[in-house]
């Protein structure tokens, strides 16, 4: 009898450890006001960032990055929903804005919510290593919507997504949690 309590225990525990999955939820929401960056405004789209001090190098194309020291940038481009075309439909019907699609990964409030695929969700989550453990915050200024999805480690970069209606702006920071808040505060809509 001592035996198979023993042995009930041990399952008991061990599937405990197993059922104890790691879930992402919705993001803090906070309010943000405009900071004035350190050196340079970047105009991109309908929007603008300062960049937080001087870089060494600038990269400009189809989209934009600044080099800075100990392989640090900014980079800033614009996220296509022609590229994204397959992806779309099969995380929710009717879905066919990117911004919606990032949105409804993140956990930020959409229409289309009750409409997603659960497995198809389950995965982009984890294909852009969303968990408990994520730092994720959703910021919203003046009709934007701002995610911030900070670095796993000093190797990963943040990545912030600048939603407005359909358009998504993604803007990468390599470098240390505090700059890439500075450049998140430093966004705001071009006059």
């Amino acid at each position: 009898m001592r035996y198979l309590a023993g042995v009930f225990l041990a399952v008991c525990c061990s599937a405990t450890s197993f059922a104890s999955v790691c879930e992402y939820s919705a993001p803090e929401v906070r309010s943000l006001a405009y900071q004035k960056g350190a050196f340079l405004p970047v105009f991109f789209s309908g929007y603008q960032l300062d960049l937080p001090g001087v870089p060494f190098a600038f990269l400009s194309g189809d989209s934009f990055v600044a080099a800075y020291p100990e392989k640090g940038y900014i980079g800033v481009q614009h996220l296509d929903p022609v590229q994204m075309a397959e992806s779309l439909p099969r995380l929710a019907k009717g879905l066919t804005s990117v911004a919606d699609f990032y949105r409804l990964i993140y956990g930020v409030s959409t229409p289309l919510e009750a409409s997603a695929n659960p497995q198809e969700l389950s995965l982009q989550r984890s294909l852009l290593k969303l968990d408990c453990k994520s730092d994720t915050v959703f910021f919203d200024r003046d009709n934007i919507q701002i995610i911030f999805h900070g670095a796993a480690d000093s190797a990963d970069f943040h990545k912030i997504m600048v939603l407005d209606g359909n358009n998504v702006e993604l803007i990468t920071v390599r470098g240390r949690r505090e700059v890439a808040l500075q450049v998140v505060g430093s966004i705001k809509r071009r006059l």
